[in-house]
């Protein structure tokens, strides 16, 4: 017995048929192949004894008659192998008088088993399994159609679990560009291949798509470079995917997920570009942190059984204890009033919104219509209420009112100047009896991480608690008692993926074959005239140097320094300095734009903790006031320092590895924001039960 593939591919090889040949039914036993041009099939060209293969497309459904007149006179028993753009429905109405094997590979966006290359797969009535339909489809269609190929095949895969289609739709361009620049195939585990489609994903682009249901992707995840976690919020299926992509030792990225604290550290949370870099660049980490993942999980499996067994004896006990009454859920209050307040206190007014215990208040001082119209951009799009409220009557602490609120947060409150205003509403709060609390809100902060000839020892905080990115231990020596004890860390909440408003893409009137970010803080009073002017000839030779590549010069967004000296700043055709009070620009924040562009260097700033996790390599320029808090990034001085830099940055291993350990060594693993809403919580409702019992 031998058995014939008609296809209308003329340039189909030989080769095809022996791939083909193993997918075959067991009962055939043995059999001979041959291949024939759907153009030149007859029935004169086949013989007895032989299976007829169809692979039907639009063309070949064209000659449906002529198909049908071959099969009934030959007698043959026959496959039709259905290809896209041909629907089911039809091919089984002009095949039904015909005594056929009907294999479908169906419509692309079938919710079905499996999606390999572009096709659906549904089971194949002469194929014995489903690893066979999916090495029929691997093996045989790319070369059938090599623009249907599974990109980057054999390669360990990225591998999405997702059951999520707005979280999908946000990572999807993301996992694309990764799957491209590593070189990688992108596998997509879903409940309904549907979200797909409606995230607008290239089919071509992703490698496989398989149902949850179907049990061939476990076996996928022990050689996966990488399991991405594409879920809503606080969803149980995603802490069990993490689980089973531990217990696998797969390297995870994940979203910000209480139910995933056990592996804090081990897996990284919500920084999705840092994640995607650290563990497709093969860093050390990429083999040390799914080793710590299963080991927690170990542990998690013995404390499971623990609890289970306590469950057993907590309904006589749920019994016993009378029915809480329903009860107003704390205030909390969040006061924005610096340009940048709004970077760190977004992330933690999202997280108290989706955590949902807290009833929030934000109170917007009116100077920031001027100063930083971003700040209600941002507040609008994320669909938050705020009132706004005289900055004048803030820094006397006469508005806004405290009637009814039970915690009052900021992002920038000290004895210092600057931070006047929320300094003089915590000291209020704290006469009314309101917890407050006060945010780490970048790097190098004044009072916790930094102290200068200006900002000395005399730095304090009124704030009854201070959530900080690390540890209390891993704060300088310098910081006095009584702020030690107000510390909670807590990580940064700066750490959440993007702001609320999509940027879309730069304002940029032509592609360049690179885009560098210069940013710079040069208001700061730790730079002198030397340091600034070093900063501007540095760039100026950089853009005359490299005349292919765009530098964009970014501003701080309160200080905006050389906005206000834009005549020291040469012009240059590839050299474009951007204000963010500028429409076009205000959104581009640094953890949006850093992400856009391909190298990152920054005055000493929180701009590199951005850079590092948007996984782009980024420099330090340093200035004369230097530190080594920023070890072990590199650091850029004369103009061979930046000359390498901009010829060699790329995101390699070493790249990657020096960004880890500056982050581990200084924050928290994963977002910070959902720790600190349930913090507040926790500390707010303790006082409120402790009122009602006196």
């Amino acid at each position: 017995m031998s058995w014939v593939l008609a296809s209308p591919i003329e340039t189909l090889g030989v080769a095809a048929i022996t791939l083909l040949q193993p997918m075959l039914s067991p009962e055939l036993g043995h059999v001979r192949t041959r291949l024939v041009d759907l153009a030149r099939l007859s029935a004169s060209t086949v013989v007895d004894d032989e299976l007829l293969v169809f692979l039907i497309d639009r063309s070949a459904a064209r000659r449906k008659d002529e198909i049908r007149s071959l099969i009934a006179k030959a007698k043959q028993r026959a496959v039709l192998v259905r290809w896209q753009g041909v629907g089911l429905a039809a091919l089984a109405g002009w095949t039904s008088d015909l005594d056929l094997e009907v294999a479908t590979i169906a419509d692309p966006w079938a919710p079905r088993s499996g999606w390999i290359g572009g096709v659906a797969v549904e089971p194949l009535p002469l194929l014995s399994s489903g690893r066979e339909i999916d090495a029929l489809i691997r093996e045989f269609l790319p070369l059938l159609r090599r623009d249907e190929a599974p990109p980057y095949e054999g390669a360990p895969p990225i591998i999405c679990l997702a059951n999520s289609a707005e979280k999908f739709a946000e990572l999807a361009p993301l996992l694309m560009r990764a799957s491209a620049r590593h070189r990688t195939p992108l596998i997509v585990v879903t409940r309904d291949v549907r979200m797909i489609r409606e995230a607008g994903a290239p089919k071509r682009r992703i490698a496989a798509v398989f149902s949850e249901a179907d049990p061939a992707w476990l076996d996928l995840l022990p050689t996966a470079r990488v399991v991405v976690i594409a879920a809503d919020d606080d969803d149980a299926a995603a802490g069990v995917w993490v689980r089973t992509a531990a217990y696998a030792g797969a390297p995870v990225v994940a979203g910000a997920d209480s139910l995933n604290a056990w592996a804090s550290g081990a897996i990284v949370e919500d920084d999705w570009e840092r994640g995607l870099s650290l563990y497709l660049n093969d860093s050390p980490f990429r083999a040390s942190d799914p080793v710590k993942a299963k080991a927690r999980l170990m542990e998690q499996e013995e404390f499971t059984a623990v609890l289970d067994a306590w469950k057993r004896l907590l309904p006589a006990a749920q019994r016993a204890v009378p029915a809480r009454r329903d009860v107003p859920r704390p205030r909390l209050m969040v006061f924005v009033d610096l340009a940048q307040d709004i970077d760190i206190l977004l992330p933690v007014a999202l997280a108290v919104r989706r955590d949902d215990r807290l009833e929030l208040q934000i109170v917007v001082t009116d100077w920031l219509e001027r100063v930083s119209p971003r700040t209600f951009e941002l507040l609008n799009a994320a669909g938050l209420a705020y009132a706004v409220v005289p900055r004048k009557r803030a820094l006397t602490a006469t508005a806004p009112s405290f009637e009814g609120v039970d915690a009052f947060i900021s992002a920038s409150e000290t004895n210092q100047p600057a931070h006047r205003a929320a300094y003089a509403l915590t000291v209020a709060a704290r006469r009314r009896g309101v917890a407050t609390f006060t945010l780490q809100h970048g790097f190098e902060n004044i009072g916790l991480t930094y102290r200068d000839a200006v900002h000395g020892d005399d730095v304090r905080f009124a704030s009854d608690y201070v959530f900080t990115w690390g540890k209390a231990e891993r704060l300088p020596n310098w910081v006095p008692p009584e702020t030690l004890y107000r510390v909670v860390p807590a990580g940064s909440p700066k750490s959440a993926t993007r702001q609320a408003v999509a940027a879309g893409p730069l304002p940029i009137e032509r592609e360049w074959a690179r885009k560098v970010g210069l940013f710079e803080n040069l208001h700061w009073h730790r730079y002198d005239e030397a340091d600034r002017g070093r900063f501007i000839e540095r760039t100026v030779e950089a853009a005359d140097r490299f005349t292919d590549t765009l530098f964009i010069v970014k501003p701080h967004g309160a200080g905006r320094w050389l906005n206000l000296n834009a005549d020291r700043l040469p012009a240059r055709n590839n050299l474009l300095l951007v204000d963010s009070l500028d429409p076009a620009w205000s959104a581009f924040a640094a953890p949006v734009l850093a992400p856009l562009l391909d190298l990152v260097v920054t005055t000493p700033s929180t701009v590199a903790v951005d850079a590092v996790r948007a996984g782009r390599p980024v420099a330090i320029f340093r200035c004369a006031n230097w530190t080594t808090a920023y070890d072990p990034l590199p650091v850029l001085e004369g103009f061979d320092d930046w000359d390498r830099f901009i010829r060699e940055g790329r995101m390699d291993a070493e790249t990657v590895t020096r960004g880890e350990l500056f982050l581990r060594g200084h924050s928290l693993p994963g977002d910070g924001a959902p720790r600190i809403a349930r913090k507040i919580y926790a500390i707010t409702s303790a006082q409120r039960r402790r009122e009602a019992a006196a």
